[in-house]
């Protein structure tokens, strides 16, 4: 296992302890998926963890014995989608206890995951444009994680 799937693994976890069995406002752990295009609309609340591109901030080697290159420093950007059904006429009431439940799963725990991180960020959130009247309502709320990475043995 890489340390990318360590860190997706370990963010994966935080999420699926949000149900309201553990004081959480919605139970949005019971469904969380790893990029999953299409939601059934059975399965809501529902939350999808988003790999977008990432960054890298500076390539060196390990004490200089090791070639330029084999070591990075890593951020990772993670998006995490909820879905959920919610009142039509006040869908962003249900939005923020999305958004709030799943800031809590992330931050309240070791924030370097056990070490396999140097830092987690929050860099934001959203709550979606919906369809008139519709009952289902998206948001979403965007991290980014840093770390180091043995390019040789990722």
């Amino acid at each position: 296992m890489s340390k990318a799937d360590k860190i997706a693994e370990a963010l994966r976890a935080r999420l699926m302890t949000i149900t309201r069995g553990n004081g959480y406002a919605t139970d949005l752990g019971k469904h969380v998926y790893e990029g999953k295009q299409q939601l059934d609309p059975e399965s809501l609340p529902a939350v999808v963890m988003i790999e977008p591109e990432d960054t890298v901030g500076e390539t060196k080697g390990r004490d200089g014995r090791l070639p330029a290159g084999v070591w990075a420093l890593n951020t990772q950007p993670f998006q995490f989608d909820a879905v959920a059904r919610c009142d039509p006429d006040n869908p962003n009431r249900v939005a923020r206890l999305l958004i709030a439940d799943i800031k809590r799963a992330i931050f309240s725990d070791d924030l370097t995951l056990g070490g396999l991180v140097t830092r987690i960020a929050y860099t934001g959130r959203i709550i979606d444009a919906r369809s008139f009247g519709s009952d289902i309502v998206a948001a979403g709320v965007a991290i980014e994680v840093i770390f180091q990475e043995n390019l040789a043995n990722p």
